[in-house]
């Protein structure tokens, strides 16, 4: 007779152990994102939205009433300048302090001023690198926080992707149909793209980074 070789057992699959701790991993940054907005939000006075929105609705009708040419190349040189003048003094102080949120404002300078520059690509990686600045400011909260918590950079953030917001949906031509969006268009997205810029820029040259200079290690 002969003799049945023993079966040999397959070690566990280490898959789902790797997709449990992914959940885990996604679950846990979705808590401290949540966390974060709560501490943040409290902070932001609502009513600055309304410095974009009404920046907008002039815009919008001097535009349409030809009181307003904003020609797109003008406010494309525009728009570049400010994130490079931003960008120098922000990259210089970063130099100086070494500081965490010194450095993540020159990233998010350069973000933009990329999109700016229209580089191949750049649509679909400004988003993906906007969201990697928000996860890495979500990460390093603890010390970014006493500089993100400041009322006067949370004010100008907010006046800032509330601009963009409105810029975002007048590129997509979302005012479309309404009276003299054909003539306002171009000048009110540009616009409020440059008022957007401004915002953002203010905030990080603005905040309270550059009093303070990590220890040399």
């Amino acid at each position: 007779m002969t003799q049945s070789r023993p079966t040999a057992q397959r070690a566990p699959s280490p898959q789902p152990g790797r997709r449990r701790g992914f959940a885990l991993r996604l679950r846990g940054a979705a808590e401290r994102t949540r966390g974060v907005v709560r501490d943040l939000l409290p902070r932001v006075d609502l009513a600055v939205l309304l410095v974009p929105i009404a920046i907008a609705v002039f815009v919008g009708w001097a535009a349409s009433t030809g009181l307003y040419r904003g020609e797109r190349v003008v406010l494309e040189r525009l728009a570049v300048r400010v994130l490079i003048f931003v960008g120098f003094v922000s990259a210089a102080r970063a130099a100086h302090t070494r500081h965490p949120f010194d450095v993540w404002g020159t990233a998010l300078v350069v973000v933009l001023l990329c999109r700016e520059f229209h580089f191949a690509g750049t649509s679909e990686g400004v988003y993906v690198a906007l969201i990697g600045l928000g996860a890495v400011a979500v990460h390093r909260y603890e010390v970014l926080a006493p500089y993100l918590r400041d009322r006067i950079l949370l004010d100008l953030l907010a006046i800032g992707i509330a601009s963009y917001g409105i810029a975002v949906s007048v590129d997509q031509r979302a005012w479309r149909g309404f009276p003299g969006e054909e003539r306002f268009h171009v000048p009110l997205e540009e616009t409020m793209e440059v008022v957007g810029h401004v915002a953002i820029g203010l905030a990080i040259l603005l905040s309270r980074g550059w009093r303070q200079r990590l220890p040399s290690a």
